[in-house]
């Protein structure tokens, strides 16, 4: 549905919007008592003494906003007061203005909740039966559900933000814009609007910008209302509590009586682009064949949500920097499903190797996953343990230190050590210390990007390893994930331990 009303011939219906994380596009509905599509745009109208039905899924603690205008005053009913109702899916009343039920105005009204419960809730829209209407009202309708999967209608405003770019867009009354980018814990952001003056358009339209974290909370304020609005100008500066998919929502600040059209420039900086991002490293997976043992790699994962989440994994292979032309696989969950990968690398097309995983979402949360490397030794079972993946985060930054303790008899087990450097390389130099504290070996290791090795520590520090040695790996440049790998000699039992942060 095309945002300039005036000149569409829907410019007498409604508009209705779900927001959420993941941005499509899809085709404008129009039609009103039915299930809405977050993001997309729904149409309806109001006769006298009529009531529109709609309803959305929601999860606990998403953040709903309800948003409605009406459209093209001037040709429908002038005592026509839109009227929005939020119920829960235990049909208690959510949200209120003023000591009524729900929420009027003249011309738009708004409502602001978190969702008490997961289920199907229902948005009742009508008249406020005090106005007296005498005729037919149209009206446009927003629904703002954060976080959850967007579908921008075409000729809408909202999607992907790029740093330092001012974006345009139009709110008519009633209307919500929803924007997103990516962000990882403690970015600095700032986020700012201003109206851009176009002839005939609403004096009245006051700039207002919210911002919502992944887990749907108001981030910034000015003290008496979430995010900023100001006359002709707001903004809303804050630090990134979490890494994810962030919202900006653009609206009339729902006070001011906007009676037409409002355009503005949305800028943001500190931002990370949308798209693919990563989420999670597994540091190693394995379809290959040693020392007596043949090592797999299974995968589970779980959707735990109600709505689909989907994204990618790729393998690096040992011995050389992640490529473009690495395997891959693809991943779609609906809600609760959950998908097993019993040999994960044969799943990806890759007949055997060693390397570590990389699990991309798209705006997603990552998926719970159980991830098992395990020796296969046929009808006597096997032998392995789970390793969870780390989020990029968690990897060795440059000025920190990871320890690995080596096995307390080498005579029977040994050691491997695995790293995996992140986007930007990295060096390491690595100290080889007994178990009094001695110095036995210092050597330095330079990695470039995502690249991946697993070797004997042996020859990775260039000594034979005592009982207990502790190899410690201070980060100088980059980011890395170290990890010691034991195999008991005897029964081929492995185990992984990521090297722990000393302080």
């Amino acid at each position: 549905m095309e945002k300039k009303w005036i000149a569409s011939p829907l410019a007498r219906f409604t508009l209705f919007t779900v927001a959420g994380l993941v941005v499509a596009f899809t085709p404008s509905a129009a039609f009103a008592d039915g299930a809405l599509t977050n993001g997309a745009n729904h149409t309806g109208t109001i006769e006298i003494g009529g009531l529109d039905t709609w309803t959305f899924t929601a999860t606990k603690n998403d953040s709903i906003t309800v948003s409605i205008g009406e459209i093209d005053a001037g040709a429908s009913d002038p005592r026509f007061y839109p009227w929005i109702h939020l119920h829960a899916p235990d049909g208690s009343d959510l949200g209120g203005d003023g000591g009524t039920s729900g929420a009027w105005g003249t011309t738009s009204a708004h409502l602001d909740v978190r969702a008490p419960s997961t289920g199907t809730y229902t948005v009742l829209v009508a008249d406020y039966p005090n106005q007296t209407q005498i005729g037919t009202g149209s009206y446009l309708l927003t629904l703002a559900k954060s976080p959850g999967p967007y579908a921008i209608s075409p000729g809408d405003d909202g999607g992907p933000m790029t740093n330092s770019v001012s974006h345009a867009g139009r709110i008519y009354v009633g209307d919500v814009d929803t924007w997103i980018f990516r962000a990882l814990q403690n970015d600095s952001i700032t986020i700012s609007i201003g109206e851009v003056s176009q002839g005939g358009e609403d004096p009245d339209f006051y700039p207002w910008i919210r911002v919502r974290g992944p887990d749907g909370s108001d981030l910034g304020g000015d003290g008496a209302t979430a995010g900023d609005w100001g006359t002709n100008a707001a903004q809303v500066t804050f630090h990134a509590p979490a890494p994810g998919i962030y919202t900006v929502l653009v609206a009339d600040y729902p006070y001011q009586r906007q009676q037409g059209t409002g355009s503005y420039g949305l800028t943001g900086s500190g931002l990370r682009s949308v798209g693919l991002t990563l989420s999670g490293i597994l540091a190693v997976v394995a379809s290959t064949k040693g020392n007596g043992a043949f090592f797999r790699t299974s995968v589970q994962i779980h959707n735990p949500r109600a709505t689909p989440i989907s994204g990618k994994f790729v393998m690096h292979f040992a011995g050389k920097s992640g490529s473009a032309n690495d395997p891959a696989l693809t991943y779609t969950l609906n809600g609760g499903q959950t998908t097993d990968y019993p040999d994960i690398l044969s799943a990806m097309g890759v007949p055997s190797g060693l390397g570590s995983l990389d699990v991309f979402t798209t705006g997603d949360p990552i998926p719970v996953m159980a991830a098992r490397v395990f020796s296969d030794a046929g009808e006597s079972g096997t032998a392995g343990f789970f390793l969870d993946p780390l989020a990029p985060e968690a990897a060795l930054q440059a000025g920190e230190s990871g320890v690995v303790i080596g096995p307390s008899d080498t005579a029977k087990a040994r050691l491997n050590l695995g790293i995996r450097s992140l986007e930007t390389g990295a060096s390491l130099r690595v100290t080889v210390r007994d178990r009094s504290g001695v110095t036995r070996a210092i050597v330095t290791k330079n990695y470039g990007p995502n690249y991946f090795e697993q070797v004997s520590a042996n020859a990775y520090v260039g000594i034979p390893l005592d009982g207990s040695d502790t190899i410690t790996f201070a980060v100088q440049s980059g980011k890395a994930i170290v990890y010691g790998a034991q195999t008991d000699n005897k029964t081929q039992d492995p185990s992984v331990a990521y090297a722990k942060k000393s302080f």
